[in-house]
């Protein structure tokens, strides 16, 4: 505006700005101004060719040689301190897209300074400014620049928009929009404008909506998953215990036990292990020993031991407990310590947020529960109809009926009979009711031989062989020489969620 100026008499030379016609062109003062402005203008139109140059400095870290998967080239360019000070112009754009932002710039410049600069009149600028916005338009929808698909949709609504206010004020200068309601024209350009800011609020909403899922899946994936433990026998536990302490609990430490309800552990999972403040005892108290070694002290300290859950803990913080050698307390003072402790990867924070004390949950290596409480919740094993019929659950367990333990040197050994006996067969659940009150009566029936119910995953395709053949062990990834099981069934590995399969490598492979 500062360097559009105007000769609005033909016989007179002198020229005056449109925007304030007092103010002559032709003066010394706005010619010394016009060179300042200039210079402005030009350090401006700059900037995208300073952006690219920087960029292209850096285009061997950009684009590390042999490597095309565009996550692995994300995180290399995390690694690399040179390239922290210009992510602002990439971070946001597909990895192949790192120039976008020099374009995107060069286009606000073109819309903002060149095109009212070159064109004098309206008409001409509305013209140019539809054409061009045109091509921006099916430009971005083709080339799709940015990482997020919901900032593709926002930049293609906000080209749309550009072009029909462009449109609108062409209809204007060609009076073409002379018949229409000037109140209703407007409330239109109105409505067209407001379309950016409804689809920005929108993404934005869904976006948020989207990250407050994924923090929630990845806080669950990281909760500690209560493990069946209904029929561990004390060599079993004395097994499980001894791997525990090998693999997770560090020479420093030590593996702790908490006993407790398993609406109790449930909670602990999630939040942490809260400090009761009636108690006396000043701070949590932990035993050290696994359900078959308890003490009478360990016993009546835990008066319920639905469940329990392995914590690793550093020596050091443990102080002995004045009711016996086998409880150990961690102090309120050394909790107190540990309050910010990765706070937001707790999947439960009502206590944090209550102002309880609470031991975070990331000490807990592992989580069992040790009663069936299935029998609490109202489920009725119907042993003649439903879905275990179709399912072949009474072929089932027909097979579990001749499982006969036999003892055999202090190793309990399972002699099992055909499976084509038995005529066992494979199908889909129909509903998830009739799945569950079948999977309990296939539990109680395993109570009454002394059994654990196992499960092992694999392949649909891979059935078939097993019923015909056994089982075989993998020659490829599991070199302990045996076949997987696990006492978790589906729900217990999120079924149904992205994790589903994941979690069932994770834990049985």
């Amino acid at each position: 505006r500062a360097l559009d100026c105007y000769q609005f008499d033909k016989t007179d030379n002198s020229r005056y700005l449109r925007e304030d016609t007092s103010i002559n062109c032709d003066s010394e003062s706005h010619k010394v101004f016009e060179i300042i402005d200039a210079l402005f203008i030009i350090i401006y139109l700059s900037i995208p060719i300073v952006w690219f140059v920087q960029l292209w400095q850096q285009r061997c870290k950009l684009f590390p040689e042999g490597i095309v998967e565009e996550l692995i080239i994300v995180k290399r360019r995390k690694l690399e301190p040179v390239l922290h000070r210009l992510d602002f112009l990439f971070e946001r754009y597909r990895s192949d897209m790192v120039y976008w932002e020099c374009v995107d710039m060069s286009r606000r410049i073109l819309f903002v300074s060149v095109v009212p600069l070159l064109a004098r009149t309206t008409l001409l600028r509305a013209s140019i400014g539809l054409i061009l916005s045109y091509v921006f338009t099916i430009i971005y929808r083709e080339i799709m620049p940015y990482a997020s698909e919901a900032t593709n949709s926002l930049s293609f609504v906000a080209c749309i928009v550009i072009f029909l206010t462009y449109l609108g004020s062409l209809a204007i200068e060609t009076q073409i929009s002379q018949g229409l309601n000037d109140i209703l024209f407007g409330l239109i350009l109105f409505a067209v404008n407001l379309m950016v800011l409804m689809s920005a609020f929108i993404s934005s909403f869904i976006k948020a909506k989207q990250d407050r899922e994924l923090l929630k899946r990845r806080k669950e994936k990281m909760t500690k998953h209560i493990e069946w433990a209904c029929g561990f026998n004390k060599n079993k536990f004395a097994t499980t215990f001894e791997t525990i302490t090998k693999a997770v609990i560090p020479t420093t430490h030590r593996a702790y036990v908490y006993y407790g309800s398993l609406a109790e552990i449930n909670q602990v999972v999630k939040s942490g292990i809260v400090v009761d403040e009636a108690s006396s005892d000043g701070g949590i108290v932990f035993c050290v020993h696994q359900p078959y070694e308890l003490s009478d002290d360990e016993k009546n300290q835990f008066s319920c031991r639905d469940a329990f859950v392995v914590c690793s803990l550093s020596r050091s913080v443990m102080t002995k407990h004045s009711s016996g050698d086998n409880l150990w307390i961690l102090k309120k003072g050394i909790i107190e310590g540990l309050r910010s402790f990765s706070f937001e990867d707790i999947v439960d924070q009502t206590p944090w947020q209550e102002g309880k004390l609470v031991l975070p949950p990331q000490c807990i290596k592992r989580a069992y529960q040790l009663k069936d409480m299935s029998h609490h919740h109202g489920h009725h094993f119907n042993k003649t109809s439903g879905l275990g019929q179709s399912l072949g659950f009474r072929s089932i367990t027909n097979v579990i009926s001749n499982f006969i333990p036999v003892d055999a040197g202090g190793i309990e050994l399972v002699r099992q009979s055909s499976f084509e006996e038995h005529n066992v067969i494979m199908e889909e659940p129909k509903t998830i009711g009739a799945y569950l009150d079948d999977m309990d009566y296939i539990r109680a029936r395993c109570e009454e031989h002394g059994l654990v119910p196992l499960y092992h995953y694999t392949m649909p395709a891979i059935v078939s062989l097993i019923m015909n053949g056994g089982f075989r062990m993998s020659t490829q990834g599991q070199g302990d020489g045996g076949v997987y099981f696990s006492t978790l069934g589906p729900a217990s590995y999120d079924l149904g969620s992205p994790e589903y399969e994941e979690n069932i490598i994770i834990d049985c492979f």
